[in-house]
């Protein structure tokens, strides 16, 4: 009931400050035709600004009251385990870290060169090549 009663009231609010200010005057007497220039000199910084903090302030009301934040919901099911401890002294690598990567990257280079080498042989006793 409450929200229906805010969403009447933001509906009625908006349809005010939409409404043009010439149709308030319906109920002042009526004098005829007339053209009346006024001169305005000057900025109408104030009224700009109270303008827009009106807005904004009118615009957080309305969220907190239209769109109040989600309510967290908890899981369903259990969290994970906590991960198990380690060795501290555990050295990760049985030739440590920079020997291990480096006899990779040899071993990989030579696996490749005769691998290349055997393709090479084959395809030139076959006639497979250029």
């Amino acid at each position: 009931m409450k929200k229906l009663s805010v969403a009447v009231l933001a509906t009625v609010l908006a349809a005010i400050l939409m409404v043009p200010a010439s149709s308030f005057a319906w109920g002042r007497p009526y004098y005829g035709r007339r053209v009346v220039v006024h001169r305005h000199h000057g900025y109408n910084g104030a009224a700009v600004a109270a303008g827009v903090l009106g807005g904004l302030a009118t615009g957080i009301i309305l969220d907190r009251v239209l769109f109040p934040p989600p309510v967290v919901v908890e899981r369903d099911y259990p969290p994970p385990p906590a991960p198990r401890p380690r060795d501290p002294y555990d050295t990760g690598y049985s030739d440590g870290y920079s020997e291990g990567v480096e006899r990779g990257r040899y071993e990989r280079y030579d696996q490749g060169r005769r691998r290349g080498y055997q393709e090479g042989y084959e395809d030139a006793r076959t006639g497979r090549g250029r």
